[in-house]
């Protein structure tokens, strides 16, 4: 191998290497109240990502609500031994299936969460008034 050819392959399996500790936020549900961003790679550096999206999302800030754990797959490892004798070969295998699981937040949008709850206000003062004629009828 040409040391042009090992400067270009270290080059580049360095350059993927570096890209892989990097950490990023990637949308899996958003509208205008919120959404949910699951965190890839470096935690640190995904949570920053993560807020700058949230912050893009919601001019008006935002609260993060929830965070878990969610299962998104599975893998499987299989290992097989191949055992050679003077009787022939025998093999002997094992496999182990495990859950693939990604770091996800769920937040909703300031202005979002303030308008829901006024009109959770609005509608249990409407509530109170219709139930107050039918109290002084009484």
């Amino acid at each position: 191998m040409s040391q042009r050819t090992l400067l270009v392959a270290l080059t580049v399996f360095g350059l993927s290497g570096c890209f892989m500790i990097q950490g990023r936020a990637e949308m899996v549900k958003r509208d205008r109240t919120g959404g949910v961003l699951a965190l890839k790679g470096d935690k640190t550096k995904a949570m920053e990502d993560a807020k700058a999206q949230m912050a893009a999302n919601c001019p008006d800030g935002y609260e993060i609500v929830g965070e878990e754990m969610v299962k998104v797959g599975e893998a499987t490892q299989t290992e097989e031994e191949v055992d050679l004798d003077k009787k022939g070969a025998s093999k002997s295998g094992a496999s182990i299936t495990q859950d693939v699981t990604e770091h996800r937040i769920t937040y909703v949008c300031k202005s979002a969460e303030q308008s829901a709850a006024a009109e959770e206000s609005a509608s249990s003062a409407a509530a109170e008034e219709s139930a107050a004629p039918e109290a002084a009828a009484q």
